[in-house]
Order: structure tokens, then C-alpha cells, then sequence
């Protein structure tokens, strides 16, 4: 399992107060851009391969993701939802066993 980016390193995006609604504005975007992600089969957003089938399907809400959230944040996220895709699968691999 690789590490996981920390969400609060300053970028030059981050110059916007993170105020209690901008969070609300970025945790639904990312919520709809992964929904989309969902619908096409594609867990990894950030590899190569899927960029061409993420442009074609979910261009608007990866704009939006990408323009309601913190750079940290958007970068995050995606690696966050590949480890909870893989410790997910690695849960139900262990309770088939028994």
C-alpha cells in the first residue's frame, strides 16, 4: 500500500480562506466527479490509462472538482479512493474465506 499525500501542504492555489462552505462546495464536488468515476469503472483517477475514458465521461465534474477544491485536497482524495477501494476488496477477500 503506497502513502497517502497529507491534505494541508500550501500551494499556490490555496490562497483562498478555507472557509466551512468552500469544504461543503469541494466534499460535494468530489462526491459527484466520483460518482462519475463510478459509473465508467475507472477507481484510480490519476493513472495514465484512464485519462482518455475520464475526459470523455466526467470532464465537467472533474472541472468542477477541480476548481471548488484545494490543490492538496483534489490530490488527496484521489489517493484516498484507491487505498479505500483496496483495503474494501481486501475486507471482502477475508470474510469469502470464512
Amino acid at each position: 500500500i503506497q502513502a497517502m499525500h497529507v491534505p494541508f501542504v500550501m500551494s499556490k492555489k490555496e490562497s483562498v480562506p478555507n472557509t466551512r462552505s468552500q469544504r461543503v462546495k469541494c466534499w460535494e464536488s468530489r462526491d459527484k466527479f466520483f460518482s462519475c468515476l463510478d459509473r465508467i469503472d475507472v477507481v484510480d483517477s490519476l493513472k495514465a490509462e484512464n485519462q482518455s475514458k475520464i475526459k470523455k465521461s466526467c470532464s465537467s465534474e472533474l472541472g468542477e472538482f477541480n476548481t471548488d477544491c484545494i490543490t492538496s485536497w483534489i490530490h488527496y482524495f484521489q489517493e484516498k479512493r484507491v487505498t479505500d477501494w483496496q483495503k474494501q476488496q481486501y475486507m471482502q477477500r477475508g470474510s469469502e474465506k470464512k
